[in-house]
């Protein structure tokens, strides 16, 4: 059972990176609002104002302070696009239990991706949501079509190469989806390094880097982007935002169901701790993260070419961005859950 609000203590989270914003954070939150509400997305009250509490944008605005205009509003699609199908369909949401329906649906999704546009697909998506009441199945449709908008705009910022790195990373996301659907129908708590390894796919976090270059309208060359280094420099700054969000969000998560997917529960359940103890825990392991990505950028940033040494420093915003804004967001209300421990520094 979660503790009382405030009775459990906020640990220290090492983000020795500086904070920055996108001077035009405010204006595509607006924009997002608009393209969220054509596609028919914010018919529910109560999503619209999640949405505008939650701050959305903002975090995209920290992520990508140095993204071109245009590609600021594309992430803030993907971002927000990303959401609702997360807390509506994932999670303990209408798919959140039915990992039938939902790998359907991601094939659906994956599809549109492919073939560039709605048309190719519309039995699939007929079949996919056959089985959902009418409310449900139009708000699939919806889904899709926001996401075919979203899909097409970033095919239209990217190479060949980058969009289907976007494809790739997406893919990534939906696989993970369906490893947490499956732990939830279940009931079962998987190991820490298990953990490790799903958080890594439900975070989305591959996908964002994927996008950093597309929304600052350049290329990371393929054979720096997949090198070895560089894969394990974008798998550590994953387990920082990853693990960041886990302890922030982890008295949001806890009434979400019998088995709280997060970090600390994990750790929790695994190794016997209490739950000051397993926050704790989590964020030792988040401070460490942090460590070994810095000595592991340092030798990255010691060959690397032009375009990778534009990219690395997006790595630093994003896990900052991630810090500031999960620390004041309403989503995890941090300051109502946690009473506050050392401050960051």
């Amino acid at each position: 059972m979660t503790a009382r609000p405030g009775a459990l203590r906020l640990p220290y989270l090492h983000c020795p990176f500086p904070p920055e914003i996108h001077p035009e954070t405010d204006q595509a939150e607006g924009e997002m609002i608009d393209w969220l509400t054509g596609h028919g997305l914010l018919t529910d009250p109560r999503r619209r104002t999640a949405l505008r509490r939650h701050r959305f944008a903002e975090v995209v605005g920290r992520e990508y302070p140095h993204a071109e205009p245009d590609g600021l509003r594309m992430v803030t699609k993907v971002y927000s696009w990303v959401f609702i199908l997360d807390d509506t369909f994932c999670d303990s949401g209408l798919m959140g239990e039915d990992v039938a329906t939902l790998a359907a649906f991601h094939v659906w999704m994956r599809e549109i991706m492919e073939t560039g546009g709605l048309e190719g697909s519309e039995s699939l998506g007929r079949t996919v949501t056959a089985g959902l009441g009418d409310a449900d199945r139009l708000l699939c449709h919806r889904l899709a079509e926001a996401g075919n908008d979203l899909f097409q705009h970033v095919h239209a910022r990217s190479s060949p190469t980058q969009y289907m790195r976007f494809v790739t990373e997406m893919e990534y996301y939906f696989f993970g989806t369906l490893w947490e659907a499956g732990h939830r129908v279940h009931t079962t708590m998987p190991s820490p390094q298990e953990y490790a390894i799903g958080r890594r796919m439900t975070s989305a976090t591959p996908l964002a880097l994927a996008l950093q270059d597309i929304a600052a309208g350049y290329e990371v060359p393929s054979h720096e982007y997949h090198h070895p280094a560089v894969r394990e420099l974008r798998r550590t700054a994953n387990n920082v935002i990853s693990w960041c969000n886990d302890v922030f969000s982890y008295c949001k998560e806890q009434p979400s169901g019998p088995v709280p997917l997060n970090l600390p529960a994990a750790l929790a359940r695994h190794h016997g701790l209490d739950e000051q103890a397993a926050i704790e825990e989590a964020a030792r392991l988040h401070n460490r993260e942090v460590e070994t990505y810095l000595a592991a950028e340092a030798r990255v940033a010691a060959w690397a070419g032009p375009q990778l040494s534009r990219f690395l420093p997006t790595m630093r915003a994003m896990q900052r961005g991630f810090y500031d804004w999960g620390l004041t967001t309403p989503r995890y209300s941090v300051d109502h859950h946690f009473s506050r421990g050392p401050e960051e520094r």
